[in-house]
């Protein structure tokens, strides 16, 4: 019996849906028109994301909130956190720990008060997943 091609390719493609999610990319409405305004205030679903460096442990609230507030006057419509080990003198708010929790819950209130979506990759540093517990 043969499998409709519509069934295929969405079995096929979910694999590829769970590794590279859109973090809030979004189709225009069909009926969207593109107007002067229109590119001077997008709509929020058009806006595009940044890549925000939290580097080496040096995050306070208060820093959080001075680049949310930056991040939203430019237009950017979310954020994707990435926690990053950099040459610079460690902070205090190590990965994962109870300040960390604490410093990310409170990012997501400033998105909720800014209008910016919140993502952040799988695990700390450069890889898409993985970590010192995985043997070479």
């Amino acid at each position: 019996m043969k499998k409709p091609l519509l069934t295929i390719l969405l079995i096929a493609g979910a694999p590829a849906i769970l590794l590279f999610p859109t973090h809030g990319v979004r189709a225009a409405a069909p009926d969207a028109t593109l107007s002067p305004e229109s590119f001077r205030s997008p709509p929020p679903a058009t806006r595009p994301w940044g890549l925000w460096f939290w580097m080496s442990r040096n995050v306070t609230k208060e820093g959080i909130t001075a680049d949310m507030e930056a991040f939203a006057r430019a237009g950017f419509g979310g954020l994707t956190v990435q926690c990053a080990k950099m040459p610079l003198p460690e902070g205090d708010v190590a990965f994962n720990s109870e300040s960390w929790h604490e410093m990310f819950q409170h990012a997501v209130r400033e998105g909720a008060r800014l209008g910016l979506e919140i993502g952040m990759p799988v695990t700390p540093g450069w890889s898409g997943a993985g970590g010192k517990w995985i043997k070479p």
